[in-house]
């Protein structure tokens, strides 16, 4: 099954607070996931905010065409691992 990509939303509104041209804030304009909340790939329909918040959060992740338990490496919880798996190798470097 090939991998189902996010579609980026889009703003040329030119606003000084837009948090998506002047921002850069990513948002798939398909799901609406936005950053800190990014599965691995696009469900093709609107995410509820509740389940956004435990992709969030690291409980769940959308891959291979279904919802899994698992911590999507795009979510904030799994940069903060991979951040902290990082300091670690660094740490053990030092000793």
């Amino acid at each position: 099954m090939p991998k189902r990509e996010h579609t980026l939303m889009t703003c040329d509104c030119g606003r000084v607070a837009c948090i998506i041209c002047d921002g850069g804030l990513r948002v798939c304009k398909t799901c609406l996931c936005i950053e800190g909340a990014w599965t691995s790939e696009c469900p093709r329909n609107r995410i509820p905010q509740a389940t956004l918040d435990r992709v969030y959060f690291g409980e769940i992740d959308f891959v291979g065409g279904e919802w899994k338990q698992q911590t999507s490496p795009n979510s904030l919880a799994g940069l903060k691992a991979q951040a902290m798996r990082i300091q670690k190798r660094k740490e053990a470097q030092v000793v």
